[in-house]
């Protein structure tokens, strides 16, 4: 797979990849959103803010809509029309992107 590969490429040149992954509540999503990111930087993991609160885990909006399958009896899933709302990235985060930038310039340097 291509992703394999990419990695696989960098590690030839001595290039390490920085995996992060946080909840976009805390970059003031409207709903929890697991992301992850990859980068050649470590810098990257300043956008973890750390671990959802119990105050943070309520959301306002439902994305998707369960039900019970009849013929399994495994509970189900589908996305309704706000899923696609959260598909969206926060000015919040946005914002802590941008301000990571002269960490990012400052690293190229050295």
């Amino acid at each position: 797979d291509r992703w394999v590969w990419l990695v696989n490429a960098l590690a030839r040149y001595a290039i390490e990849v920085y995996k992060v992954s946080f909840w976009m509540k805390k970059h003031k999503s409207l709903t929890w959103k697991r992301t992850w990111i990859w980068s050649t930087s470590p810098i990257i993991q300043r956008l973890d803010l750390g671990c959802l609160t119990a105050e943070e885990r309520p959301t306002t909006v439902k994305t998707t809509t369960s039900w019970t399958d009849p013929t399994t009896g495994k509970k189900k899933f589908q996305g309704n029309r706000h899923l696609k709302g959260t598909q969206q990235y926060t000015w919040r985060f946005a914002r802590n992107v941008v301000q990571l930038i002269p960490a990012f310039r400052e690293e190229r340097r050295t």
